[in-house]
């Protein structure tokens, strides 16, 4: 086994660092709290241009779609395969999401999970209008603590891992 240096964002190096500047923010109390401020602010302003990007990316999807068919051959062969992908996708999210998720669920909380579905319905539609956990992220975090009622210190450190 060789150990060699790989080309990338070093995530655990980021998270480590994250870690280590959260707690001694903490640490820190009044001294701490102009940088923690920022941090929030800084937070804040990338939800909201989350959620811009979340809204037009339908649009943009679409001209991408568009521009393909435009220069396809044959149209009437790459619709029909676009609708049998369509069609197996649709299937595939449905037997996950209604049959799969929702019987662990049961099976972990012992409830039946048809309160916290409904509870989250904002949050799945976004994830499936986006197909980006990321750009979802600010919608499932507001079901989770709302109207879930998960505790945000819980969600705002699983959420994001995804």
């Amino acid at each position: 086994m060789s150990l060699e240096n790989v080309e990338g964002t070093n995530i655990v190096g980021l998270v480590t660092f994250s870690t280590i500047l959260g707690i001694t923010l903490g640490k820190m109390g009044p001294k701490g709290k102009p940088l923690l401020d920022f941090f929030t602010s800084l937070s804040e302003a990338m939800i909201i241009i989350t959620e811009a990007v979340v809204w037009l990316t339908p649009f943009g999807v679409c001209f991408l779609v568009a521009s393909q068919l435009i220069e396809a051959p044959d149209i009437e062969l790459m619709l029909d395969d676009l609708g049998l992908y369509f069609v197996t996708v649709l299937i595939g999210l449905f037997i996950h999401g209604f049959i799969v998720l929702p019987f662990l669920y049961g099976i972990v909380t012992q409830t039946l999970p048809f309160t916290y579905i409904m509870n989250i319905t904002q949050a799945l539609a976004t994830a499936f209008g986006t197909a980006s956990s990321s750009a979802t992220l600010p919608v499932t975090m507001g079901c989770a603590e709302e109207k879930n009622r998960v505790d945000p210190r819980v969600s705002r450190f699983v959420l994001p891992i995804g």
